[in-house]
């Protein structure tokens, strides 16, 4: 009995935790509305078309590989009344969990 539940234990810790987080800390504080129906452009450089700060993208995930990470990004500024993020960096930490992350800014088109 004592094995069966140190094997659910276990199987819950390692499968139970996936989660994905946001957060966006805006440059102005004047209304940001959501997009809808247009593509988000993602970029890990800068574009060669003008355009205007509106804050910075933060998404980090335990147990959930890149795909969710942009998915969870492109979500995000939609929701801020981004047209792209740019400057998108990655990273992740490798202690005791898988935790994939990424940061860029959110951009309005003149």
């Amino acid at each position: 009995m004592k094995k069966l539940i140190m094997v659910m234990a276990v199987l819950v810790l390692l499968t139970g935790c996936a989660t994905v987080r946001t957060d966006f800390a805006p440059l102005r504080f004047d209304t940001a509305v959501a997009k809808s129906g247009s593509d988000i452009l993602l970029t890990t450089g800068t574009i060669d078309r003008p355009y205007k700060e509106i804050g910075v993208i933060f998404v980090r995930g335990r147990h959930v590989g890149y795909q969710k990470i942009m998915e969870a990004l492109k979500a995000k500024a939609q929701e801020v009344g981004a047209d792209a993020v740019i400057k998108i960096e990655f990273g992740r930490r490798l202690f005791y969990y898988h935790r994939a992350s990424c940061r860029g800014v959110a951009v309005r088109f003149k």
